[in-house]
Order: C-alpha cells, then structure tokens, then sequence
C-alpha cells in the first residue's frame, strides 16, 4: 500500500496538537533536528528511516503502522478516498476546474482515458 506522505505529516500533526506539543519540542524528545522535521513536513517527504518511525510512534504511545496509516492498528484509514479529498482541499481552481471537466465526461470516454 502508497504511502500518503500528505496524510502522515497532518497525522504527526494531530497527534502533537492533541499532546499539546509542538512539532519543535517533540523533534527535540525524539532526538531529531528540527530542520530535519520542518524539511520533511513543508515538502510532504515520508521520513526516509525506520528509526524515526519508531521514535515517533512511541513518543505518541502508538503502534507505528497506526503512525503511517491512521485508524487503529493493523487498519488502514476507513476512507479510501481521503487522499484524493485532501489534494481536492489544497487544489488550485485550475485544478478543480479539470476535475469538473473529467467527471463530465462520458463513460466510453472516461474508460478510454483510463486505459491509455
């Protein structure tokens, strides 16, 4: 299964504002440059080690597959869409208006785009 960096990083994000921390004072916990951490966040990069994984995962006191998928562990995230929601929340008008123009089309067209 992809990893939705996007997702991930508003999770982490979630997690440190339910904790009632900020991303600065758990990198520090966690033994992590925040440059490294604010790299990641601002350009939606999974983090590259495992070893972060697992410091994360247990400075929140979760399991590190609920960390990377959301919903409880060993479940993945119960929308399967919710990837494709939140680039539609962040989306340029631009972005949206090919959207509009996509799901208009007819289905003999939709199924030939998407075979090519």
């Amino acid at each position: 299964m992809k990893i939705n960096a996007f997702l991930f990083w508003e999770r982490v994000k979630s997690l440190a504002a339910n904790k009632k921390v900020s991303l600065k004072d758990m990198s520090k916990t966690i033994g992590l440059p925040y440059s490294t951490l604010a790299k990641q966040t601002s350009t939606d990069t999974f983090p590259p080690k495992a070893e972060q994984l697992l410091r994360m995962a247990e400075y929140f006191g979760i399991p590190v597959d609920e960390l990377v998928y959301g919903g409880k562990a060993g479940t993945v995230s119960p929308d399967p869409n919710a990837d494709i929601k939140a680039a539609l929340d962040t989306a340029t008008q631009e972005e949206c208006d090919m959207v509009r123009r996509i799901l208009r089309l007819p289905e003999s067209e939709k199924e030939r785009a998407s075979a090519s």
